[in-house]
């Protein structure tokens, strides 16, 4: 979702779609999403994005999860959200990032 909101930002200019895609991404981990059968960690919703240690949780939303706020970061210049996505890269795949 983050990545589709950032790329009608890219399409439309319309800034309410980036400040969208940024929001899902910070209010992630705050448990908001409910309960579901493999638990918070499963949708990474345990821990807010900007501040876990690692890579957790399924995947593919994982992964999806990572690339929105990569686009975030790079649409805003948030430095701080590319150090997180770029740490939790590292313990997904250690041998690429030496």
């Amino acid at each position: 979702m983050e990545m589709a909101l950032v790329e009608l930002y890219r399409t439309t200019g319309k800034q309410a779609y980036l400040d969208l895609a940024r929001f899902f991404v910070d209010e992630r981990g705050h448990r908001l999403l409910g309960e579901v059968h493999y638990g918070a960690r499963y949708r990474q919703d345990d821990e807010p994005f900007r501040t876990a240690k690692q890579a957790r949780g399924h995947a593919v939303r994982q992964a999806y999860l990572a690339c929105g706020a990569l686009d975030v970061a790079a649409e805003t210049g948030d430095c701080a959200l590319l150090d997180a996505a770029v740490a939790q890269w590292r313990t997904w795949s250690p041998a690429v990032c030496t």
